[in-house]
């Protein structure tokens, strides 16, 4: 198959050990870090921890162009659902175990990075949980929702949700988050 019919940009792998040259995306399209060609988000939301867990994620907002970054140690196994579900436009995993699986949106709108690299100050860190000190003079705000907006080609930030125990249940959009 070919990059524009797998929707590859950049140096993309061609699962044989080396890469291949690939145009860039379309209109309205940007390339991200793995090679895709997902849609920018307008709205991002965060949700973070150590333990990751089993739940699902209601989008009962209304949010166009939603991304959703989800970071932490231990895998996740996650639904997206909800009235406004189609919002959803990338869902983003950055952590440090394998194995973290996404139902509810494209397969092509999902991608999991391990131990992507965060700069606060001028120095990279291994981005795994919230436990990244907020950027010196940015509000306390946090390095991980900057990652997020950087990742999926923009949006703002519409709320950063963080715990150390693992998720499960429902964890509605609705209800924001509880980390600056």
């Amino acid at each position: 198959m070919s990059c524009s019919q797998l929707g590859l940009c950049g140096q993309a792998s061609n699962n044989c050990g080396t890469s291949v040259a690939c145009p860039a995306c379309g209109t309205g399209l940007f390339c991200r870090a793995d090679s895709h060609c997902p849609t920018p988000a307008t709205n991002v939301i965060v949700i973070g921890n150590y333990q990751g867990g089993t739940f699902t994620i209601d989008v009962d907002q209304h949010l166009p162009g939603l991304g959703i970054g989800l970071v932490s140690y231990d895998s996740m196994a996650v639904t997206i659902g909800g009235a406004y579900a189609s919002d959803v436009v990338q869902v983003v995993h950055a952590g440090y175990d394998p194995g973290t699986t996404v139902s509810g949106v494209p397969a092509a709108d999902f991608a999991d990075f391990h131990l992507p690299s965060a700069t606060p100050d001028g120095g990279p860190l291994d981005l795994i949980v919230d436990d990244i000190p907020p950027v010196v003079g940015d509000s306390g705000s946090s390095v991980i929702p900057q990652y997020f907006e950087t990742t999926m080609g923009g949006g703002t930030l519409v709320f950063h949700q963080c715990q150390y125990e693992a998720y499960s249940g429902t964890l509605k959009v609705s209800q924001g988050g509880t980390c600056n």
